[in-house]
């Protein structure tokens, strides 16, 4: 289902591993592909 306007809502997050920015399902997609030794051993700051 569209909704007319979604895309104004839709707020976008920032990868804790390397700061670009997704939408929340992007987000997720992209640590499990891109990052999952980070999601193992957790974010070092």
């Amino acid at each position: 289902i569209e909704v007319e306007g979604e895309d104004e809502f839709r707020e976008e997050y920032a990868c804790p591993f390397c700061s670009d920015y997704f939408d929340i399902v992007s987000l997720c997609c992209h640590i499990d592909e891109d990052h999952p030794m980070d999601t193992l051993n957790g974010v070092n700051i």
